[in-house]
């Protein structure tokens, strides 16, 4: 038997099942490899958000891509095509949320029922295809800032030292028309970006 390691794989533990199911009584036995220094150690994924604070006409849509300069986008450099798991949360400070946010027609099923929320396991290849359609619809007649939070899980991939998740809160203010029907944007300030690894 060759045991074939996948080009780029960093740490991992595999098990190889032996039968012989031509016996009366089947013979079994499971084996462990395990690939890589035991001693490596996982780590967390990395997010990155626009450097600068988003702003959006009440009643308007923002899309969040790399052709309006403020894509979000996760990396893990050893979980390699391995699955990580998103997950994306609205919040608005003392009351509840008044925006939506949405995805392409492919992705919809990650949305949660009043699409404040997405839940999302692939490879970090496929989930950086999801933030790509990402949109946030902010409510008509709305002045203020509802915050979006993101958490990535690299579900253990990989690293015998277990599961690490980064997060990270990207504001978002959101103006309503002022008068004589132009728009009343509040100045761009740079969003804090520092992420935390746990």
């Amino acid at each position: 038997i060759t045991f074939q390691v996948a080009a780029g794989l960093v740490y991992g533990d595999f098990s190889v099942r032996l039968s012989n199911p031509t016996q009366a009584t089947l013979a079994t036995a499971v084996a462990k490899v395990t690939v890589g220094d035991p001693n490596y150690v996982n780590r967390g994924p990395v997010i990155t958000l626009p450097t600068r604070q988003q702003n959006v006409r009440a009643g308007n849509s923002l899309a969040f891509n790399s052709a309006h300069g403020n894509a979000l986008t996760i990396s893990d450099v050893d979980a390699q095509a391995l699955p990580v798991r998103l997950t994306l949360q609205l919040t608005h400070a003392g009351s509840a949320v008044l925006g939506q946010l949405t995805l392409a027609s492919q992705y919809a099923a990650a949305l949660n029922a009043d699409h404040t929320a997405v839940d999302f396991t692939a490879p970090q290849a496929t989930i950086n295809q999801l933030l790509a359609t990402l949109q946030y619809q902010a409510p008509s007649g709305f002045e203020g800032v509802e915050n979006l939070h993101i958490s990535v899980n690299d579900l253990g991939h990989s690293g015998p030292d277990g599961a690490k998740t980064t997060s990270a809160d990207m504001p978002r203010p959101v103006s309503r028309t002022a008068t004589r029907g132009r728009p009343s944007w509040p100045d761009c300030v740079p969003v804090p970006t520092a992420t935390a690894t746990t």
